[in-house]
This record gives structure tokens, C-alpha cells and sequence, in this order.
């Protein structure tokens, strides 16, 4: 973004709602659901069926805003719920489960019997660069595949198609990147302003940069998970938005004592690109839609049908949106 490539679609993040926090800190499949799996709260209730009528089976988007919704209201257990796997029949975990068992049971757990803890966990992003069907970006010489490419799911990714994105994506980003070396005898070389940028956070006399690092990642990550997660609403991303240029403008200050700590200091302001970018989108976007939810707009919009793209604006270092209507062919 900060070379000139554009954005798309930020504000579409897709959230796994089984991510295990006790006994192991683990992801786990959703075909535990499908099993038989029951989510519960803190006393013991089902509660699934509150919130759709496919109970457990919901999609995973559901689900998950369910988890966090009990575990917001007082409910859960701190951000998660328990999952019953106890109705699981031992042949189908011997075959569909047997590595998730033997790793518990290693640890002392009685599984299937003992709940676990699980909560929703970012899982895709299904926004990212703006690519034309060749893979192309809008930086001359760039290609961009997989998640890190925007546009090709949509709202909200279906399960299992990150893997068949790869393989099409990839293979395409692969032949167009050949075929425009050999057309121009085009080389990959490291910018000038690529490198000054790294030269820039360095400086030998430094003071060691961990502890203020640190400080600022657990705080963007607060940010992001308090008001950029899976229920959004203008006040909260009018306050992420804020203290996340704060935090930027102190990450800019930031310098490393040599190539390692640079690294470090140029993936955190990276990352603060990202998160600044997701939620502009997010606070762009006056509806609910896909894994997008917006609580004062619940409601999906016909005039929001389309796709937000993001450009970085240099000179006043902050992205400026502009939203496409979705065109019918």
C-alpha cells in the first residue's frame, strides 16, 4: 500500500469460532460440530439454538458471533464458551479425531468426556491487493496471490476454498510474473525507497527498542480485538482510529540498533498500516454484511453492494476509500 498498490475489501475478516484457550491452546476443526460437538455457556446451556436454528451446525461466522456475544454478556468463560465433545462417538474420533485426542491426553485430559474452552479467533481475511485476472496489482511488476489477494470471496469466504484459491491464483501470478520477465528481461531489485526505509530505523546508538515494542503490539492487538473484532460500531472505530495513528506516530520514531531489531520495528508499522486500513473500511461501511457486522446498521444495504478499495495517501499518511458499486454483467 505504501509503494502505491491498491486495497480492497479490509473490512471483511472471517473469525473460526472453535480456537481452544483451555486445557491447550490449540485450533480446532469445526467437524467436531458436525460430530456431535455442542457449544455451552458457563452453567451448562446449549445455547445455539437462541441464536439460529441450526443450533450448532450454524456457519461459522454465526457461530462465532454467538460465542462472542455470550461471552460480552457475562455468560461465557472470560471470551469463550465450553464445548461438550462428549456426545462424540469414540469410532468417529478414532477416525476423525484421533490427533486432537491423543495430543489431549497427553496433557492429562480426559477427552471426550472433560469441556473445553474455545473462542472466536481471526482465521482469513478476505480482502487484501486489488488484482486484475492476470494477478496483477497496481504496482508495475507485482503479483499477488492467495490471501493477500482481495476481492475473490466475497463478503465471506466459504470453508475449504482457501487451498483451491492458492493453487488457481498461484499458478496464474506465476505464469504472468514469468511471461512479463521474458517479454522485458524485467528483474526484481529492492527499491531505493524500499531500502532507505530500512536504513532509516537503524541507528547504532539506539536505545534497545523490545520494551517499547512490546507495549505497543499488546496495545494494537487490545485495540483491534476490543473494537475492530466481530461486532463494530462508530464509536469504537472512531476510537481505534484515533489511538491507532497514535500508535503509529510513535512505532515512526522507533529505531533498531541493527538489521534484526529493524525487521521487528518495519513489521510493526506494517502492521499498523493494516490494522488502520481495516478499520477505516470498517468504519466506512454504513451496514452489516457478510462477516462484516456493524451493530447501529444491522441491516444489509442494496446500496452498499460493492467493494471499498483503499489507496495510501503519502503526504498525509493515512488511506482515502472510494467504493464501487457492484457492476452486473
Amino acid at each position: 500500500m505504501r509503494a502505491g498498490a491498491v486495497a480492497r475489501d479490509l473490512e471483511f475478516i472471517q473469525w473460526h469460532p472453535t480456537r481452544m484457550d483451555d486445557p491447550v491452546s490449540l485450533f480446532l476443526t469445526n467437524g467436531l460440530l458436525a460430530d456431535g460437538a455442542i457449544f455451552r455457556d458457563k452453567d451448562g446451556h446449549p445455547f445455539m439454538a437462541d441464536y439460529d436454528q441450526r443450533a450448532d451446525l450454524a456457519p461459522r461466522d454465526v457461530l462465532a458471533k454467538a460465542i462472542y456475544t455470550e461471552a460480552r454478556l457475562g455468560h461465557g468463560m472470560g471470551d469463550g464458551v465450553y464445548l461438550d465433545c462428549s456426545s462424540i462417538p469414540e469410532d468417529r474420533i478414532a477416525l476423525r479425531h484421533a490427533y486432537l485426542a491423543s495430543v489431549l491426553r497427553d496433557r492429562g485430559v480426559d477427552f471426550p468426556a472433560q469441556w473445553l474452552v474455545v473462542s472466536p479467533a481471526t482465521h482469513f481475511l478476505m480482502g487484501g491487493i486489488a488484482i486484475d485476472q492476470a494477478a496483477r496489482s497496481s504496482v508495475v511488476g507485482l503479483f499477488v496471490a492467495g490471501e493477500s489477494a482481495g476481492g475473490i470471496h466475497g463478503a465471506n469466504r466459504l470453508g475449504g476454498n482457501a487451498f483451491c484459491e492458492g493453487l488457481v491464483f498461484g499458478t496464474i501470478a506465476g505464469t504472468s510474473a514469468a511471461e512479463r520477465a521474458a517479454a522485458d528481461g524485467a528483474r526484481l531489485t529492492l527499491s531505493e525507497a524500499a531500502a532507505d526505509s530500512i536504513r532509516e530505523v537503524i541507528d547504532s546508538r539506539a536505545n534497545d527498542p523490545k520494551p517499547v515494542l512490546t507495549s505497543l503490539w499488546q496495545r494494537l492487538r487490545q485495540l483491534m480485538w476490543h473494537h475492530v473484532s466481530l461486532v463494530r460500531d462508530a464509536s469504537g472505530l472512531g476510537e481505534a482510529s484515533h489511538e491507532l495513528a497514535d500508535l503509529a506516530e510513535q512505532a515512526s520514531r522507533l529505531r533498531g540498533r541493527g538489521p534484526a531489531e529493524a525487521d521487528r520495528i518495519l513489521e510493526l508499522q506494517a502492521s499498523l498500516d493494516c490494522a488502520r486500513g481495516i478499520t477505516a473500511c470498517a468504519l466506512y461501511r454504513e451496514e452489516s454484511r457478510g462477516a462484516h457486522w456493524r451493530a447501529d446498521f444491522p441491516e444489509t444495504s442494496p446500496a452498499w453492494l460493492g467493494s471499498t478499495f483503499l489507496t495510501w495517501s503519502a503526504g498525509a499518511n493515512q488511506p482515502s476509500l472510494e467504493f464501487h458499486p457492484k457492476v452486473e454483467r
